[in-house]
This record gives C-alpha cells, sequence and structure tokens, in this order.
C-alpha cells in the first residue's frame, strides 16, 4: 500500500522538478540537465528498463508464489526454498564477476534463469511440488544476479556527477515495476481467469516470464566489464 501512494507521488515530484521549484531566493536547480546526464548513456538506459521490467515480473510473481504452494496442498516450508538462492547468488556474484567481468553476460544469464523459474511455476499448480521446488530455487536466483548485475552496471556506466541519482532511478524502476507487476498480474488472472485458482496463477506467472523475455530483448548487448 505504501508503494501504490508513494508512486504517484514521486512520480508528481519528478515533473515539478524539471523546471524547477521556486523558493523564497529564488528557484531549485532544474533536473531537466541532471535527468539528460543520468541517460546519456544508452547501457545505463537500458538497465533502468529492464530493471522496470524485471521489478513486473519478480515481485509481481512474488505476491503469488504462496497461493501456488497453497493450491497444491505443498507446506509453506517450500518458501525457505525461495529464499536460499537470493543471499548465495548476491554474496557470490563479486567474486565471479572480478573473474568474469562481462557484465551484459551475466544480465543475459539472469533474465534467462527468470524466465526458467517463471515457466516452472506457471506450469507448478498443474504438475505439483516436484516442479513447483527447482522453480522456487532457480527464483531467489534470478533476482539476486539479476539486481547485482544491474547495480553494477550502472555504477560502471552512469555518469560521475549523476552517478546517485541513477542509482537511485534505477531503484525507483525496480520499486515501480514491482507495484505495476503485483497489480497488473492480479488483474490480468481475474480477467482471464476469474480469479486465482490453477488458471489464474498459470496466467499471472507466464505474463510475468513474458515481461522477462522483453527485458532479455533489451538487455545491453556490447561488452561492460565491471570494475576490478
Amino acid at each position: 500500500m505504501d508503494l501504490l501512494l508513494n508512486l504517484p507521488l514521486c512520480l508528481l515530484a519528478l515533473v515539478l522538478g524539471l523546471p524547477g521549484l521556486p523558493t523564497g531566493t529564488g528557484r531549485t536547480p532544474p533536473l531537466r540537465p541532471a535527468v539528460r546526464a543520468m541517460f546519456s548513456d544508452r547501457a545505463t538506459r537500458r538497465a533502468v528498463v529492464v530493471t522496470a521490467l524485471s521489478g513486473f515480473a519478480w515481485f509481481g510473481a512474488f505476491t503469488y508464489v504462496a497461493l501456488a504452494i497453497g493450491l497444491i496442498g505443498a507446506t509453506s516450508a517450500l518458501l525457505t526454498a525461495m529464499t536460499v538462492g537470493q543471499p548465495v547468488t548476491s554474496a557470490s556474484f563479486a567474486a565471479w564477476a572480478r573473474r568474469w567481468p562481462n557484465l551484459p553476460a551475466w544480465e543475459r544469464l539472469g533474465c534467462v534463469s527468470g524466465v526458467a523459474w517463471l515457466v516452472l511455476l506457471a506450469v507448478a499448480p498443474q504438475a505439483g511440488a516436484a516442479v513447483l521446488v527447482p522453480g522456487l530455487l532457480l527464483t531467489g536466483a534470478a533476482f539476486g544476479l539479476t539486481a547485482s548485475a544491474y547495480t553494477l552496471l550502472v555504477r560502471t556506466t552512469a555518469a560521475t556527477d549523476v552517478l546517485g541519482a541513477s542509482m537511485g532511478v534505477l531503484a525507483f524502476a525496480r520499486q515501480a515495476g514491482g507495484v505495476a507487476g503485483t497489480a497488473g498480474l492480479g488483474a490480468l488472472a481475474v480477467l482471464f481467469a476469474g480469479g486465482f485458482g490453477s488458471s489464474g496463477l498459470t496466467i499471472a506467472f507466464a505474463c510475468a516470464a513474458v515481461a522477462v523475455t522483453a527485458a532479455f530483448a533489451v538487455t545491453p548487448r556490447a561488452a561492460v566489464s565491471s570494475p576490478r
């Protein structure tokens, strides 16, 4: 609920701040030059778009995983599997990136892993726990990999004078995508399946997989090496 309230407020603040805001001593510095500088790099622009799309898929799907577990009659302890991959991947990524520093390759791997786990989740309501458990294990790994890789990419490619703002935009894109995903996937399940039964959850997870596929298509292709 807080994110649903904060999103329009943040967008309003951004629009009002573009030309600068009046104060008692003049106007604040306009945001337009800073925004232009932030998005002057193609890799940064793509990273923001991919982060928004993956946020749509990740956080939207996270919302409905518990419903899938309950639908197949499995224990809620399976949610533990979802939390294993993320800390392991995030903790290990720094070492992996030093040894294999091509960041776009890591980003594409994260997207491919994300599509895999969302497809497994999409068929889990019909296939059962045997498919659900591998999907949950991939969940945290895909999220940890994409979040780490794109954060490092923006740190590497963004202009130094707007680095902090660029990181904030990246975080905002992830949250905004998550809000849209939570609401949008639920709306699609209700619209096309009438609720969150087996068919509804399959539709929600399948649509999330489509969003990650789109993110894969937008992922920067040029080799961007991580800082050593």
